[in-house]
């Protein structure tokens, strides 16, 4: 459907969007109408979702960067159509020999993708391949098993996952020849790529889609060595880029925060939604651009983010009073480091106080002793130990050192 047809069926249907665009004139702009508030939308769910039932369809829930999880229903047909479009994506640009061809071991089961691990389960029953996925945990001893008795020619996962198995392939000085190695939901660093280069034999590295649970499937990729770089597909979504002022943005390479209209769901229409990442346009007129990075009060480490003004308020709730907070990313090995920096006065909590009552918010994204790829670190600290900026002298509330690994 067209962006227009999608904004007409979720006012006439959806009680949210009738009151969301209710001071709005018919023959407005579509930059005249409001863009997506994430947290009015979780207050808003129930209403989107009930106001006039639901057919039979999945229930999924985001990876989050708050708290308070973000339910999508997705109905089967939506699901269906857009496993098509991935996997006719992936055939066209990773698998077009003859089926039975192509051994794919699939990482997506194994870990946390949330709950997109379906729509790539699902379009790889579209794919020329024969699929073998890992389910459930990463168990070693199967995957070394898979990589010993096939001939996998291409591997697909989130990086952690797929970085974890070509790490054990090292261990087990395992090298193996494949044809293509394909991520999404996680940034890939320099030292990772030379890595599997190494390992799998392949110099074809590539991001194979962007995607969401909220805003579903958006673009597929420019294919080359940057793994940044995209093209959306226009079946499937809508792409703005804006700028601080909510102002289209249509000159090429000006970075701007992306927003994104499903052109498809009608369970639960996506409008103009932030999806928490920044770009640029490629190619304004060709719909390609470059994915540059997260909106600044968030981090991503895995495929888990980490949102400042989220963090903030709840340690607010439990800390009360004045205090600080600077969150900082780094890596080590295959490791994300995530230090949460607390600058607060004659504070009467510990370490183990603060960082208990953050698991009970959200064991999986606060344990401190993960085990998976990320290590967090609480620490409290005297203010003028805080890094503070060159130019105006304010605490940074954000840093993420891993960049400067690229």
């Amino acid at each position: 459907m067209h962006k227009e047809e999608i904004l007409k069926f979720a006012k006439e249907n959806f009680a949210f969007y009738k009151n969301l665009f209710k001071n709005i004139d018919e023959n407005a702009q579509w930059i005249d109408y409001p863009l997506f508030e994430k947290d009015e939308f979780r207050k808003g769910f129930n209403n989107l979702i009930t106001n006039k039932g639901i057919s039979p369809c999945y229930l999924l829930t985001t990876g989050g960067s708050s708290a308070k999880k973000t339910f999508i229903p997705l109905s089967f047909s939506e699901i269906k159509q857009e496993s098509i479009s991935l996997g006719n994506s992936l055939n066209k640009n990773f698998f077009f020999s003859n089926k039975g061809q192509e051994i794919i071991l699939d990482l997506t089961h194994a870990g946390n993708l949330g709950g997109s691990f379906l729509l790539i389960s699902k379009a790889l029953e579209h794919v020329n391949a024969l699929s073998i996925p890992l389910l459930g945990n990463f168990n070693e001893q199967i995957a070394l098993e898979i990589a010993n008795n096939f001939k996998i020619t291409t591997i697909i996962g989130i990086v952690s996952n797929v970085d974890r198995f070509v790490n054990l392939l090292k261990k087990e000085n395992i090298t193996i020849n494949i044809k293509h190695a394909l991520f999404a939901g996680e940034k890939l660093y320099p030292d990772q790529r030379v890595k599997w280069q190494e390992t799998l034999g392949t110099n074809s590295i590539q991001s194979f889609c962007y995607a969401s649970v909220d805003c579903g499937l958006i673009a597929e990729p420019l294919l080359g060595d940057a793994t940044d770089q995209f093209k959306v597909l226009n079946e499937c979504a809508y792409l703005e880029i804006l700028d601080e002022n909510a102002i289209p943005i249509t000159k090429n390479g000006v970075i701007g925060s992306i927003y994104i209209t499903n052109l498809y769901r009608k369970t639960l229409p996506i409008i103009r939604y932030p999806i928490g990442d920044q770009g640029s346009w490629i190619n304004y007129r060709e719909n390609t651009f470059r994915l540059e990075k997260r909106n600044s009060l968030s981090l991503k480490l895995g495929s888990i983010i980490y949102e400042y003004n989220t963090l903030f308020s709840q340690l607010k709730e439990f800390l009360g009073g004045d205090f600080k907070l600077q969150l900082i990313a780094n890596r080590k090995d295959s490791f994300h480091l995530l230090n949460i920096n607390i600058a607060i006065d004659n504070c009467s909590y510990q370490r183990r106080d603060i960082a208990d009552y953050l698991e009970t918010i959200d064991e999986k994204k606060y344990r401190l002793n993960r085990n998976d790829n990320i290590s967090l670190s609480i620490q409290l600290i005297d203010s003028r130990d805080l890094i503070y900026s060159d130019q105006s002298g304010k605490f940074k509330t954000v840093i993420d050192k891993r960049t400067t690994n690229d």
